[in-house]
């Protein structure tokens, strides 16, 4: 069965949800048609821009440690639908 998807990156950053770290980032999004019995592969890249925070003095700065990637939504892989998550290392 013929059906469009919006397939989504994000990334949660070390000390998510705390002293102003957002708990979770968009970094793109892709809208596809998927065909029936077909693959469709989408690349999406996070900008170096996604690697900052901005402190409560408004400097933007490098944020070190643990990402984590998400591609996907895990709630729908029952679906059928793609999900992948990997942990990046900022140094």
């Amino acid at each position: 069965r013929e059906a469009d998807d919006v397939f989504l990156a994000s990334l949660v950053p070390p000390g998510a949800g705390a002293g102003g770290t957002p708990r979770r980032s968009l970094f793109g999004f892709e809208r596809v048609h998927v065909r029936a019995g077909e693959t469709v592969q989408v690349y999406l890249y996070p900008a170096l821009t996604d690697f900052t925070h901005v402190d409560r003095t408004g400097i933007r700065q490098a944020l070190a440690g643990e990402y984590k990637v998400h591609f996907g939504v895990p709630d729908t892989v029952e679906l059928g639908q793609g999900y992948a998550e990997d942990t990046l290392r900022m140094v």
